[in-house]
């Protein structure tokens, strides 16, 4: 059983963010891209968007909430296929501050504690917890979400309001500051999109330049970049993809491109 443990979670008081700030650590960079030259080492085989957008309604019922915490699994094993993402998903149970987030603030906050509960697991089965610090591999948790795609589930569930008295007080879920939580968000778009991965026509980025260097050193993902630079249109890569794949069972993906990008000019003259 999986009971969300949300009463270790660091709450720190924040403001929220008005613009992007280029003053983060040199550790929340490092992570990144890390993690994300781990996840995106292999070619996604998967079409739609790689943010995370909800179809479950979340109520406070432990049966819809299992639901909701199946679908977060099921997407980070389509975007971030190079983790090792759990097939046996824990049955989850209600408990630590979920318990005690107001009716208005269930749902986005929810979302927030399962999607970071799950990058836990994904961490632990990927051998990448850091079982030497648990600050630090509480921060690599909450960078991981927006790795495998819940970044925008992270935004929206992070911020919370407490009245205390006559006031509100506003503090945020997590390890990241108001600062880090908008970075990583913004690296993710940036680095997606300047390796030519796909479920990204909907994310463009505001900050280009916010990635780098960063190049994911893959012979799937450059062969999937050159077909990519052919032919736009994602689920007809993904036939001839399967097509090919089908026909040709013993070769790689970059020798499969090589011929689909042969047949395809040749049959364009």
């Amino acid at each position: 059983m999986l009971k969300v443990p949300l009463d270790r979670r660091n709450q720190v008081p924040s403001a929220k963010p008005r613009r992007l700030s280029p003053c983060v650590s040199d550790e929340v960079v490092n992570t990144l891209r890390s993690l994300g030259a781990r996840a995106w080492n292999r070619r996604e085989i998967v079409s739609g968007a790689f943010l995370f957008r909800p179809q479950v309604l979340l109520i406070r019922d432990e049966a819809v909430l299992n639901q909701a915490l199946q679908s977060l699994y099921v997407h980070a094993r389509a975007w971030a296929p190079g983790l090792d993402v759990p097939y046996h998903v824990p049955q989850l149970t209600i408990g630590g501050l979920l318990e005690e987030q107001t009716a208005g603030r269930f749902v986005v906050a929810a979302w927030l504690i399962l999607a970071h509960e799950v990058c836990h697991h994904i961490l632990e089965q990927s051998s990448l917890a850091n079982h030497h610090s648990q600050f630090a591999n509480e921060r690599q948790t909450d960078l991981l979400m927006f790795v495998c795609g819940y970044g925008e589930l992270a935004r929206k569930g992070y911020e919370v309001s407490r009245q205390l008295g006559s006031t509100y007080v506003r503090s945020h879920l997590g390890y990241l500051t108001p600062e880090e939580h908008e970075f990583a968000f913004e690296w993710v778009i940036a680095a997606r999109v300047a390796n030519g991965l796909d479920g990204m026509e909907e994310a463009l980025p505001r900050f280009p330049a916010t990635a780098g260097d960063f190049i994911i050193e893959n012979a799937e993902i450059t062969a999937e970049c050159l077909l990519k630079q052919r032919i736009h249109d994602a689920g007809a890569r993904n036939r001839l993809i399967t097509f090919y794949r089908n026909k040709y069972p013993y070769l790689g993906l970059s020798d499969l491109v090589d011929m689909i990008i042969d047949d395809y000019e040749r049959d364009r003259r």
